[in-house]
């Protein structure tokens, strides 16, 4: 971890504010890995309050937090140290005025809610996605009612 955190860490995230939207999203999907590597606790401590200050004012940045929060949460292991933190990020995108936004958290509770307690399912996904559901957007809306008819599903 050392070497990673020491000489690779601040080069990683440094990837998320390139100009280069497949760039970014590669940071993104490489999330997954590290998080399946070092572990929910790990990113709790080192990735989640990077992704936090990053869910700035520019909405490309807000939206590449939350693909980077979709990515961990297809992490394997326990990453239950995550799911409060990403759900909160998750949250602030669906009140976003930006549609675009709204729309990826909304894949990003889709994703959550096959991972995450069910209390959490309960108290966080199903609201905001409930929320959503009734959005003046048409991707944004069609996208939560999916992930919602799935989760009454399951």
């Amino acid at each position: 971890t050392s070497v990673f955190e020491s000489k690779l860490l601040a080069l990683f995230f440094s990837y998320f504010h390139d100009s280069v939207a497949a760039v970014r999203l590669s940071a993104c999907r490489a999330l997954e890995g590290i998080g399946s590597a070092y572990g929910g606790a790990w990113c709790s401590s080192r990735v989640m309050p990077k992704l936090s200050s990053k869910f700035g004012a520019a909405y490309l940045q807000r939206v590449t937090v939350l693909y980077a929060c979709e990515s961990l949460f297809k992490s394997t292991g326990d990453m239950t140290a995550i799911h409060a933190d990403a759900l909160a990020l998750a949250a602030r995108g669906a009140k976003d005025s930006v549609s675009n936004v709204r729309y990826v958290a909304a894949k990003v509770l889709a994703a959550a809610s096959s991972v995450v307690a069910p209390a959490l399912i309960e108290s966080d996904v199903k609201p905001t996605l409930s929320e959503l559901a009734g959005d003046e957007d048409d991707d944004v809306l069609f996208t939560a009612a999916v992930a919602l008819q799935n989760l009454t599903a399951a």
